[in-house]
């Protein structure tokens, strides 16, 4: 691993920690990643671009990876991987989890960083959407998705589902279970394929 990749891995590691982006400083970035200020500003010219450069740095490298499932056992194991990968996503880097999936989270960040963040995110939608497209192919060879979703039912039932399974969506999206419901995945599961149909 590369000194830029391990700052940037040092700034996603501080973020779990952190309450707000100006909580993050230079000193605690550099100490986080075991080198001097001076090296840090070697690669990076501000906080600012540490930050923007650390969520891209995440998307790709650790988001990036739900674009590699395969999809070669049923509809509801293709689901099931999705929401074990989110939830491990989730549990290793809430911090940039939320700042990626939740809308109200980016506020905290200024206007230019805010349109650098919704940029990327976009892009990491479009390339999700080819892998829920494959699923819901899966769904509909099955059987189970009878509809014809587009993609941006597709990206909503992915985003509600993952902020629902990692906790950051509240009740907003309508998916938490009542007590007495059925397994945690189980009840998901239903409501993604209601979404899809």
């Amino acid at each position: 691993m590369s000194k830029r990749e391990e700052i940037l891995d040092a700034v996603i590691a501080l973020s779990d920690h952190c309450t707000a982006p100006t909580e993050l400083t230079i000193a605690a970035i550099a100490e986080q990643a075991g080198v001097g200020k001076g090296t840090v500003y070697e690669y990076f010219s501000s906080k600012e671009e540490i930050l923007a450069e650390a969520i891209n740095h995440f998307i790709d490298f650790y988001l990036g990876q739900l674009s590699e499932i395969a999809f070669d056992g049923t509809f509801r194991e293709g689901f099931d991987r999705i929401a074990v990968e989110i939830n491990t996503i989730f549990e290793e880097h809430r911090s940039f989890f939320r700042v990626v999936f939740v809308s109200d989270q980016i506020d905290e960040y200024d206007t230019a960083l805010s349109q650098r963040i919704l940029g990327k995110r976009n892009e990491l939608m479009e390339r999700l959407t080819e892998i829920l497209a494959r699923l819901v192919q899966v769904g509909k060879d099955e059987g189970i998705i009878t509809g014809e979703p587009g993609k941006q039912d597709m990206v909503f039932a992915f985003i509600c589902i993952a902020a629902a399974l990692s906790h950051t969506g509240g009740n907003a999206c309508g998916f938490y279970p009542e007590n007495g419901a059925q397994h945690l995945l189980d009840f998901f599961f239903e409501k993604f394929v209601k979404l899809l149909n």
